[in-house]
């Protein structure tokens, strides 16, 4: 986890953009390897090491993007992002357990961890997006410009 942290920051700092796309990117595709390489043991240890580095490369990633685009209200951003964070515990373990509970097998979750990762991916690439479109340094947008 602290290796994970310094490199995220490592990164986030030299090209944040790069960083959440490549990272979550990687991501996506480790759960995947994770979800059909799970019946070997000696896989399946090593690709979970890779994921929580992953995960702990894209926290402050993501933390420093919210940050950016939040212009003023950063407490606020700040706030959401732990929100966001316990909200995205909670849903992934439900999630899992209900793919699990339907009978997919106990790989299912690796697919709907791939599936949010892509989802993710798309959220960040759309945010970069609307921010090159209304040319913001800050990448915070008003309402006002999206309507």
């Amino acid at each position: 986890m602290t290796v994970g942290n310094l490199l995220g920051g490592y990164f986030g700092d030299r090209n944040l953009r790069l960083t959440l796309l490549v990272g979550l990117a990687a991501m996506s595709v480790v759960l995947v390897l994770l979800a059909l390489l799970s019946f070997s043991i000696w896989l399946l240890v090593p690709l979970s090491f890779v994921m929580a580095l992953l995960s702990s490369i894209l926290s402050p990633a993501i933390q420093t993007r919210l940050m950016e685009v939040a212009g003023d209200n950063q407490s606020i951003a700040a706030a959401l992002n732990h929100s966001a964070l316990n909200i995205g515990n909670s849903l992934g373990a439900f999630l899992g357990g209900l793919v699990i509970a339907w009978g997919w097998g106990f790989a299912a979750p690796s697919w709907v961890g791939a599936g949010l990762a892509v989802i993710g991916l798309g959220i960040a690439i759309l945010s970069y997006a609307v921010q090159r479109r209304f040319h913001t340094e800050t990448g915070s947008v008003r309402v006002r410009d999206l309507v």
